[in-house]
């Protein structure tokens, strides 16, 4: 099983890696275009798309659980640049928000709110306190969570739509417990 999700957290690096290298230059020459991000609060992109977004991590695990859905939980803080950016041209792309609105709940954790409490494995913590039990390390941060609420794969960093709609069909079918490389089913799509 540790083999398993080793080979997972490589190939998932790796790709990001690729993806980061590829994509800043594109980010930060569309960024010098566009004005900087505001600040939104902790319920943004609530309105304006399909996707329910929860921001009770409580809730949204109940919801993942009656719905038998995977969990996509997006760890943010209202300063990383980078999390507008996976908003603005990752979350947003109608491709990413037809995945989430049919296979998976999404919850958003601001890493820095210290009043709003979730409860995860019988303890109940800030979510500040959350994002450390997840060894969320940097800015942005998705968790990956399978339909039983159990914690299948921690993702730094920026991903481009076009790597991050695949990667959210690979952790939906589960293909990782068919000992299925990511790396090989993202060459197979191509």
């Amino acid at each position: 099983m540790k083999v398993k999700i080793l080979s997972l957290v490589i190939l998932v690096s790796g790709l990001l890696y690729i993806s980061c290298t590829n994509s800043s230059e594109t980010a930060i020459a569309e960024s010098k275009e566009a004005p900087n991000p505001v600040a939104v609060s902790d319920e943004k992109l609530a309105k304006d798309t399909r996707v329910t977004w929860y921001s009770d991590w409580d809730k949204g695990m109940e919801a993942a659980k009656k719905e038998s859905k995977p969990v996509l939980v997006d760890f943010f803080a209202e300063w990383c640049r980078w999390c507008h950016v996976m908003d603005e041209q990752t979350f947003s792309a109608p491709e990413i928000e037809d995945r989430f609105s049919k296979n998976w709940v999404t919850i958003r954790v601001n890493t820095q709110d210290k009043n709003r409490y979730a409860t995860y494995d019988g303890k109940s913590m800030p979510y500040q306190e959350l994002s450390g039990y997840f060894q969320v390390t940097g800015l942005p941060s998705y968790l990956f969570m399978d339909k039983e609420g159990r914690p299948v794969h921690l993702l730094p960093g920026y991903v481009p739509k076009e790597q991050f709609g695949p990667l959210l069909d690979y952790m939906k079918d589960e293909l990782y417990k068919k000992k299925i490389n990511f790396s090989d089913y993202f060459k197979s799509l191509s």
